[in-house]
C-alpha cells in the first residue's frame, strides 16, 4: 500500500486548498536575496521562512494506509479543505510528527 499512499500524497500537492493555505501565509520578500520572491509564516513559531523551509501540515493527521478499509478515511483526511491545513516550518513540522 506504500505505492498507493505515495501516489495520493503526490496528487495532493496540486490540491487547490493546499495552494490557498500557502498563498494566505506568504508575503513579499524584501531581503538581500534578489531571487527569492516570497516568504512564509510558520503558524506554530510565527517565524518567516523561505519556501524551501516550509511544509503544509494536516491539523488532523491523515493516518495510515495499510488496508483497503483505510483508503476512504485516508483520502478524506488527505484531501481536506483549507481549514484543515496549516503552514509549518520544517523544524515545527518535525517536532509535531514526534508528538503524535
Amino acid at each position: 500500500f506504500s505505492w498507493l499512499r505515495s501516489i495520493l500524497r503526490r496528487a495532493s500537492l496540486r490540491w487547490k486548498p493546499r495552494s490557498l493555505v500557502m498563498k494566505n501565509a506568504r508575503r513579499k520578500y524584501k531581503g538581500p536575496n534578489k531571487r527569492r520572491k516570497w516568504e512564509y509564516i510558520c503558524s506554530e513559531c510565527a517565524a518567516w521562512k523561505p519556501g524551501k523551509e516550509i511544509e503544509v501540515d494536516h491539523i488532523i493527521p491523515c493516518g495510515t494506509l495499510k488496508t483497503f478499509e483505510d483508503l476512504s478515511g485516508f483520502a478524506e483526511r488527505l484531501f481536506c479543505e483549507s481549514d484543515g491545513l496549516r503552514v509549518l516550518c520544517k523544524a515545527c513540522h518535525e517536532a509535531r510528527k514526534h508528538e503524535s
